[in-house]
């Protein structure tokens, strides 16, 4: 074999291997298979799942495939989330923990109480749903 011969099949296989790097995963989003269709979310004390599902804003057609880093921040961004992050599971889950913030002391605002933490930020709790020993 020559070395022109080896060239060319070095990068035939450089190609093939880029055509499988960024085809097969666009080719598994499009697979009923691998589509979330479940979220597990752990952590939680004073948020309800449903509310922090809701809020992650995953459009229907979403995989498991697809890149969790805006999962992980649209989950970070949740008022009273201090850090969040998310894991694959096959075939259509996805698994997200959940780090609230802790509640710290009671204050009155507009007629009511509200839970505070310790930066002096109002959570968006509900101090009547969950009993909170501060």
């Amino acid at each position: 074999m020559t070395t022109r011969q080896r060239a060319l099949l070095v990068a035939g296989a450089a190609v093939v291997m880029v055509a499988l790097w960024v085809g097969v995963p666009r080719a598994m989003r499009r697979l009923e298979y691998f589509r979330v269709r479940h979220i597990e979310v752990a952590g939680l004390r004073f948020l309800d799942a449903r509310d922090v599902v809701r809020q992650l804003a995953l459009p229907t057609i979403a995989s498991i495939v697809d890149p969790l880093a805006p999962v992980r921040r649209n989950a970070s961004a949740i008022p009273g989330v201090a850090a969040a992050s998310v894991e694959r599971r096959l075939p259509g889950t996805l698994s997200l923990l959940v780090l609230e913030e802790l509640p710290v002391a009671l204050v009155m605002q507009e007629d009511k109480l509200v839970l505070m933490d310790r930066r002096g930020r109002i959570l968006p709790f509900d101090p009547t749903r969950v009993p909170t020993s501060l």
